[in-house]
């Protein structure tokens, strides 16, 4: 059988190893139903109901991830749920700015830059709300867990997942390619999704992009490559090959993210196991829905608006043992900074090393990654494994009993016509549009559909 020079036959379908992680366990009681509207509608569930006379909020304000009224408390808390030390728990304030740092070219620059401390194992990063007294006065930012994920998994997992980036199509997103700059932040990088995601369609409703019934999560595209590596057979095992390491990499982060953010990981699974085909991950109570491999691909600050926006993302960081690869892209914050460095303009960077994870609530917070120096899909710097949940991925069997009525049975409650004002959806029809769309014969065919 053929090699390709940068490729790798995929044969061995039981190279992935399953890590036999333990179910995660909610902590936290199960909503109300009028709760479960709401998050399945997408609405924010954080509501400011203390009597503080504090000033405007320090950017978005949500308490599913944490909240307290010190560090102290913050600190307790974490400990408890973690069952860490709170010695190797580390809590950092940050505060909100409206104008990031930014380089020559527009893009996102870290003006500062937060590392592992010694001994240290948890990093909470909070923001303070300004002139609150209250138990929520400090509200979670993200958390970063080091060393989550051993260093023979995560040799194992760049292999995957360069291989993976590899043989997929891939696409251009609009976080890689902003429009109007001449940068080169993502030049020379790949990065692949895999798994269920949310598409426009409809009148502005959307769901699962298989709502047809012909669910292929773990496709492969790059037809091109696989031919001559085994044919048909070979890209067969090579779906499946990845379907294993997509769902012992969800395992691993649906774990991090029960233990650091319960009540972010009790909403994603409010419509389990209705929903189980729209996730990934062995485990039953499996909180995402797909997988990014983001393989040295610099993205510029955006906002994950298609996530559910009482969730949280995980991102599990991999890198190889060389030194040149550690010190290099950061994860930015670009509208904080921390308290203590009293900067007038945000650009908070974080230094993921080798098999950290970091949880966020990507749909409410702007977030980017900066430069590699030398970005190489085939040998990475950094190797980013994204695990998201996107909004209205509730329905029984992708939504396929539900494809073709206007009203389903959960629409009045559960659905609302897609936000057409964010950025990743501007370029997108409205609803009110005649769409039209002629061939040369002058026979009408219907528009395809529009992925975001």
């Amino acid at each position: 059988m053929r090699r390709r020079k940068h490729g790798r036959v995929w044969l061995r379908v039981d190279a992935v190893p399953y890590l036999g992680l333990p179910e995660p366990v909610n902590i936290v009681g199960p909503p109300n139903s009028q709760q479960n509207a709401k998050i399945v509608r997408n609405d924010s569930m954080a509501v400011s109901d203390c009597t503080c006379q504090g000033t405007d909020e320090a950017g978005p304000f949500y308490t599913h991830l944490v909240a307290g009224k010190d560090i102290e408390s913050i600190r307790d808390t974490m400990a408890k749920r973690t069952g860490l030390p709170p010695t190797k728990i580390n809590v950092l304030v940050a505060t909100h700015h409206a104008k990031p740092y930014f380089t020559e070219y527009e893009c996102v620059k870290a003006s500062e830059v937060v590392e592992r401390g010694t001994d240290e194992i948890l990093l909470v990063v909070v923001k303070r709300r300004p002139g609150h007294s209250c138990d929520k006065s400090l509200t979670g930012l993200c958390f970063v867990w080091y060393d989550y994920v051993d260093p023979k998994t995560c040799e194992h997992w760049l292999k995957e997942a360069v291989d993976t980036t590899y043989y997929s199509a891939g696409k251009v997103r609009s976080v890689l390619t902003a429009e109007g700059k001449h940068c080169k932040c993502s030049y020379g990088g790949k990065s692949s999704t895999h798994g269920c995601t949310w598409l426009w369609r409809r009148r502005g409703h959307g769901g699962c992009k298989w709502f047809t019934g012909n669910a292929k999560k773990f496709q492969l595209l790059n037809f091109r490559r696989l031919k001559g590596e085994g044919g048909n057979l070979g890209r067969i095992v090579a779906e499946k090959r990845l379907e294993k390491f997509a769902n012992s990499a969800a395992d691993v982060a649906a774990t991090v993210l029960s233990n650091c953010a319960p009540e972010a990981f009790a909403n994603m699974g409010i419509k389990l196991p209705q929903a189980r085909a729209c996730r990934i991950g062995n485990i039953s109570k499996a909180p995402f829905s797909s997988m990014t491999v983001v393989n040295d691909v610099s993205a510029h600050s955006h906002r994950d608006k298609n996530d559910l926006a009482s969730g949280a993302a995980v991102i599990l960081t991999i890198r190889p043992s060389t030194p040149a690869a550690q010190n290099q892209q950061f994860h930015v914050l670009p509208n904080y900074s921390l308290e203590q460095s009293h900067s007038t303009t945000g650009g908070l960077g974080i230094l993921l090393p080798n098999g950290s994870a970091i949880i966020e609530c990507a749909a409410a917070e702007w977030h980017s990654s900066t430069r590699v120096i030398a970005p190489n899909q085939f040998s990475p710097t950094r190797v980013g494994l994204v695990f998201t949940l996107h909004k209205y991925l509730h329905y029984a069997n992708h939504g396929f009993e539900c494809r073709d009525s206007d009203d389903s049975e959960d629409d009045d409650e559960e659905m609302e016509y897609a936000n057409l004002d964010d950025k990743e959806n501007e370029m997108l029809p409205a609803a009110s549009m005649d769409l039209k769309v002629t061939t040369r014969t002058g026979r009408r065919v219907r528009p395809p559909l529009r992925y975001l």
